[in-house]
C-alpha cells in the first residue's frame, strides 16, 4: 500500500534518504559501510547482494559459453531474447538464424 501512497517510513541513519521497506533500507544501509558479503566464485569480485552475484556469474557463464556453443544452440539462445539478426529484404521480418530466413524465402 505504501507504493500507492508514498510513505517512506524506514529512514537511512546516515543519509536520512527513506524507503518503503526495511529491507530496502538494509540494502542501502551497506552503501555507506562499504559491507559486500557475497562473493563470486568464477572470480572472487565481491558484491552487496545475492542477486547481484547471480547476475555476475549469469554473464560470465554466458560469455564463455557462447564461444563454444554450436549454432543450433546459438540459435536457440537467441529464442531468449529479442535478436534475431537475419532480415527478410521483402519484408523486413527478422529470423534467428540464417535456415529459418532460407525456409521463409521458399
Amino acid at each position: 500500500m505504501r507504493s500507492h501512497t508514498g510513505e517512506m517510513p524506514f529512514l537511512c541513519g546516515t543519509c536520512g534518504k527513506g524507503f518503503r521497506s526495511k529491507s530496502r533500507l538494509l540494502l542501502h544501509v551497506k552503501i555507506h559501510t562499504g559491507e559486500k558479503p557475497y562473493s563470486c566464485v568464477t572470480c572472487g569480485k565481491s558484491f552487496k547482494t545475492k542477486a547481484e552475484v547471480e547476475t555476475r556469474m549469469r554473464s560470465l557463464f554466458m560469455c564463455d559459453l557462447w564461444k563454444k556453443l554450436p549454432r543450433k544452440i546459438v540459435s536457440h539462445m537467441r529464442s531468449h531474447t529479442s535478436e534475431r539478426p537475419f532480415s527478410c529484404e521483402t519484408y523486413g521480418k527478422g529470423f534467428r538464424s540464417k535456415p529459418e530466413l532460407l525456409r521463409h524465402m521458399k
